[in-house]
């Protein structure tokens, strides 16, 4: 399977006068989790090549892209990818802003050697997806449905019931009360242990 990260492809999935708007991680992930994923975990692939465009990046004028999404984006991306099939080939065929190009670069190479990422802007994961992004997303899911059951209505449904259950379980492992009383329970659990030995 192949898959373009490059800024022309949202072209593809967006229409022109979004494309024309400064889209970021918000709208990325958005086509990316909702579309490209769920779409290449029901294909399969032995292999994914990745044709790895970073003028997408912040920094690019509009005419080379004009977007604002980050090397954090492109690295989360390359490691879910990389939960598909290991085998993932990334071939950099765009990205002229030379500082966004080593970060994107360097992320995206610490997703496929399966070391740390850079995390995702707080900013960037509390941004709402631009209305007309989360529209031509809704639309492409209704054409793919007939080719992909994981596009299907019904499928979608459970995809966002799931999502929004592991979001909760993310925000309540985060809450400080929380944190503090499961690291305590695990100490608790490691003293027991340690005078049963």
């Amino acid at each position: 399977i192949c898959i373009c990260m490059h800024a022309c492809a949202c072209t593809d999935l967006f229409p022109l006068s979004l494309t024309e708007l400064a889209l970021g991680d918000a709208e990325y992930l958005l086509a990316f989790q909702s579309i490209v994923l769920p779409i290449a975990k029901e294909y399969g692939p032995d292999a994914i090549l990745i044709s790895a465009g970073f003028d997408a990046m912040d920094g690019h004028d509009p005419c080379l892209g004009g977007y604002k999404v980050s090397a954090a984006c492109y690295a989360y991306m390359t490691q879910q990818l990389m939960k598909v099939t290991s085998k993932v080939v990334l071939a950099l065929e765009g990205g002229y802003d030379l500082k966004q190009l080593c970060d994107a670069a360097e992320g995206c190479c610490r997703a496929l050697l399966e070391i740390e990422v850079p995390a995702i802007p707080e900013e960037a994961k509390a941004q709402k997806p631009h209305p007309q992004a989360v529209l031509a997303v809704e639309t492409t899911a209704s054409v793919m449905s007939k080719y992909w059951s994981c596009m299907s209505p019904e499928a979608r449904k459970q995809m966002r019931a799931e999502d929004e259950a592991a979001h909760a379980l993310e925000q309540l492992s985060m809450s400080p009360a929380v944190g503090g009383e499961m690291a305590s329970a695990n100490q608790g659990q490691e003293e027991t242990m340690q005078s049963a030995e």
